[in-house]
């Protein structure tokens, strides 16, 4: 009984964002060790587990949930099996592996439906519509969201399917239709009394969708709120998201200077929570503040960086936007024919002589970001199937490079715009 009361005061505590849940979290770890015989939803481990994912110890929730499904296998605990696979996705999401947490979802989604789970099953099918949405399956996205929205309830699962039909839309350039979607689940959360950064990721999208719209004094009390919890809880992720916002709200006044200040301090902090697709997202805000200051070698050098980013965990609707950026550079790539360091990786498991099918799962990421990379690899090499990939790699180790133009005196008569 203890252990259940524990439990519920913990997740209790973790979602208000109260600073008790840490000695809570050390008693349960406490109880944990006589609790070893109970069956996995009442044990305080899980509730340890998703604790420490909103607590950016993604690694440690990892390994956790990982232990817990290998446990469930040999004790044979299937009901735990949906709720825990909807865990492990949460936290393979934020990690970067983003075709892992789909399987995790589909999963957990399959056992939830096999053991008789409907509210597990919403779970996991809301996590499926938000990492697809990371992903830029926009058509299948919209199609679970739609999926879930529509049953009765307005629970877990329609809070994920909102945050994830507002993640697409302002991946897709469509901020008024990002804040209808976010704008009803930040005003619930808010009037819950929910203060967990960790729980409340999508309030970050609702505040770029504002500033992308010019509606930078909403935004910026948006941004307070959240900063607020986030410094006094001392979430990492959530204060580099929170500098990015600052820093987009400082390029909407027009001051770039200050933009550069907060995205810098930004970077400085995704380096301590590895967190990939925020990283290049801050990435590509300050390569777009970097090109409208006619910095264009730095802005196109850290564009590139954060296309290489989200090339590497499979974000394709982001990668689009970085590349939309960089289009707008006036001048020539930096390295004419170079590959970038994600093609790199691609062609030199193709020169080994492996499938698509098996680069993707190598690198963690789609067959079509493979394909997509494989047709750039082709067309700056000049070639025209894979198997000559192996000779030309070989070919241009034993060249001396020219020197990389810098793009600072353009060639192309395309206009900069911001």
């Amino acid at each position: 009984m203890q252990g259940d009361i524990l439990i519920s005061k913990l997740g209790t505590e973790a979602l208000v964002g109260d600073p008790a849940a840490h000695a809570t979290a050390e008693l349960a770890m406490e109880l944990q060790r006589d609790a070893r015989d109970r069956r996995i939803l009442d044990q305080p481990l899980l509730a340890l587990a998703e604790w420490w994912t909103l607590c950016d110890e993604h690694g440690r929730a990892s390994s956790t949930i990982r232990e817990l499904l290998l446990y469930a296998d040999e004790s044979g605990d299937e009901s735990a099996r949906p709720y825990l696979l909807y865990l492990l996705s949460r936290t393979e999401s934020a990690a970067g592996h983003l075709l892992p947490a789909l399987d995790s979802a589909r999963g957990g989604h399959a056992a939830a439906e096999q053991s008789g789970q409907p509210l597990f099953a919403a779970y996991n099918r809301a996590c499926e519509a938000l990492v697809s949405a990371e992903l830029g399956d926009e058509d299948h996205a919209r199609a679970v969201c739609e999926e879930v929205l529509v049953l009765e309830g307005r629970g877990l699962d329609a809070l994920l399917a909102s945050s994830a039909l507002g993640h697409l839309e302002l991946a897709t350039g469509a901020p008024r239709a990002a804040v209808m979607s976010l704008e009803p689940s930040f005003e619930s959360v808010r009037r819950g009394g929910i203060a967990e950064p960790g729980a409340t990721r999508f309030v970050v999208d609702l505040i770029e969708a504002l500033v992308e719209l010019g509606r930078g004094d909403e935004a910026g009390e948006i941004l307070d709120w959240y900063e607020g919890n986030a410094r006094r809880l001392g979430r990492i992720s959530a204060l580099a998201n929170c500098a990015r916002c600052r820093g987009l709200l400082a390029g909407l006044a027009g001051d770039l200077e200050s933009a550069f200040g907060a995205f810098e301090e930004a970077l400085e902090l995704h380096a301590q929570v590895e967190l990939p697709l925020d990283r290049g997202r801050t990435l590509l805000a300050l390569g777009a503040a970097q090109r409208r200051a006619k910095r264009r070698r730095e802005a196109r050098e850290t564009l590139e960086r954060a296309l290489d980013v989200f090339e590497e965990i499979g974000a394709a609707l982001w990668a689009e936007r970085a590349r939309a950026e960089l289009k707008r550079i006036s001048g020539r790539a930096a390295t004419p024919g170079a590959l970038t360091p994600a093609e790199e990786r691609v062609a030199a498991l193709v020169g080994e002589g492996k499938t698509n099918k098996e680069v993707a799962a190598a690198l963690f990421v789609s067959e079509r970001t493979v394909e997509g990379h494989l047709a750039h690899i082709f067309g700056k090499l000049g070639i025209r199937n894979r198997t000559e990939v192996a000779s030309v790699l070989a070919l241009a180790q034993t060249q001396v490079v020219a020197p990389p133009n810098t793009g600072d005196s353009p060639v192309s008569a395309e206009p900069s715009t911001s």
